[in-house]
Order: structure tokens, then sequence, then C-alpha cells
């Protein structure tokens, strides 16, 4: 569904209607892609999760001992061998947050229109015009 342009303060309750069309619908939209950027957050973190026991387990994984690698040192390493399932959970991180602010804008704006469309209602009543 195409977007309604309106200037809201002359929006009639026609309008009103549409827009609010509008916006349950983007509701809906947002919110399957929210719950889409919660799995892949889900799915990133658990690839790096497992990303990161294999590197710390790996053979290659400099061992810690005195007088030769640091723990700051074998971190280092694990972080740099899984810096790419660290970048992919930073981004679908970034991107849940993204649908989430999406969500909540669409629930504000069709707030926002619920209570123009009353106040268009009540202005329609008060002059006497039937929708």
């Amino acid at each position: 569904m195409e977007e309604p342009e309106y200037d809201y303060k002359d929006m009639s309750p026609v309008q009103v209607e549409q827009k609010l069309r509008y916006l349950h619908d983007q509701l809906g939209t947002s919110t399957e892609e929210l719950r889409k950027a919660r799995q892949a957050e889900l799915e990133a973190q658990l690839a790096l999760t497992g990303a990161k026991a294999r590197a710390t387990l790996s053979p290659a994984c400099p061992k810690v001992a005195r007088g030769g690698c640091t723990v700051a040192e074998r971190n280092a390493w694990v972080q740099l061998a899984i810096q790419n399932e660290d970048q992919a959970y930073e981004t679908a991180k970034v991107m849940r947050q993204a649908a989430t602010d999406y969500v909540k804008t669409v629930r504000d704006q069709l707030a926002a229109v619920q209570s123009i469309g009353a106040s268009v209602r009540e202005a329609y009543r008060a002059i006497g015009v039937q929708r």
C-alpha cells in the first residue's frame, strides 16, 4: 500500500482513515522485519560463540605459559580469528535495533494519527458535517 500524502492540519475523516490503514499495514510489516532481525541476531550470536570456542580450542591457538604467551596475546589471537563472526554479530545487533526503532516510530505515528482523527471527527461533528 502506498503512503497517502496529506497536510495533517487539513485532513478529512476519510484521509485520516486511509492514513491509519496505511500505518496499520506498516506496523505489521515492521513487526515481521523485527522478528527476522531478531532471528538473524540470534544466529549471528550463536555463530560467534561457536567460532570463539573453536578458535580457543584450536591447536594453533597460543597456549598461555609463564615466560611465554600472555592471556592478552592469546585473547588477541582469538579475537583476530573470530573477527568476521564478531562483525556479523555486531551488524545484526545494529539491524535489530534499527528494526526496533522503526516499529516504535510506526506505533508513535499511528497514535498521533489516531489523535488527529479524534480531533478531526470532533471538528466535523461541531460544524454538523457527517462523514
